[in-house]
């Protein structure tokens, strides 16, 4: 028995005199749902609080806090090497049941009916009260009263647009908040959920950090809001968090906290296999007759399936083979490609030769897997789940080959095609002065371009200084640039300049100085000059002329890089095996004799993480 039980039995005790009969409904709702739910705390915790007061220190100087400042980068390694990597199975684990006390859930309560009782809330049903506005923590993080915190924090934003409806509210601070709260690189190696008042100092997280404490500052205040989520993309290696907002009709409206511009999010660039929203009760979700047999983070049970409102969902069987392990499986998983191996997205049950899976997110590629012993087994081939519901099953077509020309390891994604139009506008220019008075344009760039492209130059002027000029009041982004001309010995190479140049000098706690330019490194870019312009060139040996140049945008280096050796792998029904590899003297890749509808994956053996699978269809990658 809980030596706390005292504290509990008194918030039941004070319901039931005061005669107030849904908040003792209330009470044992949280009490029910608490004996599994704990936080930790510790040395182990604490040794790390320093980083929150970094942030803070910024804000407090109004300096800008950029996502992987290099700066607040080093003061995090400083406290890594002070206190070593954070062991979180040292921590003390704090059980709810075990420590809360009477007057912490009392006012909680008392707190949660006063917003539930106004004329905004009369239309939210009990149950739906209990799930988004009467919960006294979110996630895991150390219980606070963080009603009293963001309510005067953020009161201000609210002040300002007294009298709006509910969603006209939530759009106006909504904006205001993604001013406010932003992700950082540094707080994803946080392995802890952030406290209130840690989060009221640092105003940065990880993504899911950012979305639990949006929804805290909307519960503050009274609008029901929670969390919405994929643990896994079906068509990326990671997950991804987002809030929504209970209307008055009982309908959810998703939307990403603190980011703009505020709309309704159903669909995302990447496509869904599974969303769930969260949930501070149990859930009655069926479980497997043998729970080995299925990876433990499948099971969670304070969760509901939404994937409806996501993607077109369907209920699909599987016909599965026998596994060579003499294993009687009575559960399967269906998998999608995550970062380099298959990971399970649901469990289904077998009956007779097949699996069966429900409300599964479409357009998207599948194999069925055994699970055992923390292995995967393949019980299938990988097969397209399309539009339409039909499965299309791929397996390696020895009998009609193709020849394949690839230009990429994986997907040309949103950001990264944002980075490369950033480029558009840009000017290669040269001139006879440092100053650049007498600039002259060499070459406009017209178009985006995901690589390295060569810009023939054909003036016959020779000059001194060369640069990279970004567009007019737009950051200059680019990766890397190289001007070629001849030497003094005549030959047509690459020039090196006697000293780097440009505009502006960017903070080191930005890391994209102008020098990135000519680092010879694609990974790293300059960016700067929002504001006015900006530029990085070189002022030559001598005045030369300039017969070309290859520049490089802003990129995710997923193109074919030349120099680099790649891998071409396929699946062939258990496991991926290897087409060959080559070193890349070009910026495609070719390979033939190749069997078609195969599942392909490129890797490249000398940098970068980011790779997806792909089919070759029509001449194209087509990508998984």
């Amino acid at each position: 028995m809980s030596s706390n039980r005292t504290e509990l039995e008194k918030v039941i005790n004070h319901y039931k005199y005061s005669g107030e009969k849904q908040k003792l409904k209330a009470a044992y709702f949280l009490i029910s749902n608490m004996p599994d739910k704990y936080y930790v705390d510790g040395d182990e915790i604490h040794n790390y609080d320093s980083i929150f007061t970094i942030f803070n220190s910024y804000h407090k100087r109004k300096k800008f806090i950029y996502k992987n400042s290099p700066v607040i980068r080093a003061k995090w390694d400083s406290i890594l090497n002070k206190f070593g990597n954070p062991a979180v199975d040292e921590l003390d684990i704090v059980r709810d049941y075990d420590t809360l006390k009477a007057n912490f859930l009392i006012d909680n309560i008392d707190q949660a009916f006063r917003w539930y009782q106004t004329d905004k809330n009369k239309n939210i049903s009990f149950d739906n009260f209990c799930e988004y506005l009467l919960p006294y923590r979110i996630l895991r993080e150390k219980p606070e009263d963080w009603r009293n915190i963001f309510f005067y924090a953020y009161k201000p934003l609210f002040d300002t647009i007294k009298g709006r409806s509910t969603i006209e509210t939530v759009k106006s601070v909504n904006i205001s908040l993604e001013k406010i709260l932003d992700t950082n690189y540094i707080l994803w190696e946080y392995p802890f959920d952030i406290s209130a008042s840690n989060m009221l100092l640092a105003k940065r997280g990880s993504c899911l950090q950012i979305i639990a404490h949006t929804a805290l500052i909307f519960r503050a205040h009274g609008i029901p809001v929670g969390i919405d989520y994929t643990p896994l993309w079906g068509d990326r290696p990671n997950g991804h968090y987002w809030n929504t907002l209970l209307l008055e009709n009982g309908e959810n409206f998703p939307f990403e906290g603190a980011t703009i511009p505020f709309k309704r999010k159903n669909k995302f660039t990447y496509r869904i296999s599974k969303a769930y929203r969260m949930t501070f009760a149990l859930q009655d979700i069926p479980q497997p007759d043998n729970k080995e047999e299925v990876p433990e983070y499948l099971l969670n049970r304070r969760r509901i399936d939404v994937t409806h409102e996501y993607n077109k969902c369907y209920n699909i069987k599987v016909k599965v083979k026998k596994p060579a392990t003499g294993h009687s499986f009575h559960n399967a998983v269906i998998c999608t490609y995550a970062k380099t191996d298959w990971k399970a997205q649901s469990w289904g049950s077998i009956k007779g030769d097949y699996a069966y899976f429900k409300n599964m997110g479409s357009d998207l590629a599948y194999i069925i897997m055994y699970y055992y012993g923390n292995q995967y087994i393949p019980a299938s081939n990988p097969f397209i789940l399309q539009k339409d519901g039909n499965l299309r099953e791929i397996i390696p077509d020895y009998q009609h080959r193709i020849n394949l020309t690839l230009t990429r390891k994986n997907p040309n994604w949103t950001t990264n095609i944002k980075n490369i139009k950033a480029s558009v506008g840009s000017k290669i220019q040269g001139a006879n002065r440092s100053d650049f008075k007498d600039s002259v344009t060499l070459f406009k760039i017209t178009h985006p371009s995901d690589r390295y492209e060569k810009l023939v130059i054909n003036s016959p002027q020779k000059f001194k200084y060369v640069r990279f000029l970004g567009p007019e009041k737009k950051n200059a982004s680019v990766a890397e640039v190289e001007f070629y001309g001849k030497n003094q010995a005549g030959v047509l190479s690459k020039l090196k300049g006697v000293k780097v140049m440009g505009y502006p000098e960017v903070s080191a706690d930005a890391g994209t100085p102008y020098k990135n330019a000519f680092d010879n490194d694609p990974g790293t870019y300059f960016m700067g000059g929002k504001s006015s312009y900006g530029w990085a060139g070189l002022e030559l040996p001598h005045a030369t002329r300039i017969s070309y140049v290859r520049y490089c945008p802003r990129n995710d280096t997923n193109f074919i890089i030349i120099g680099d050796k790649y891998e071409l792998k396929m699946w062939n029904g258990n496991n991926w095996i290897s087409l060959g590899t080559q070193i890349a003297h070009d910026q495609q890749l070719k390979y033939f004799n190749i069997p078609s509808n195969t599942l392909l994956l490129l890797h490249d053996m000398d940098r970068g993480h980011e790779e997806r699978i792909f089919t070759y269809e029509n001449g194209k990658q087509v990508w998984w």
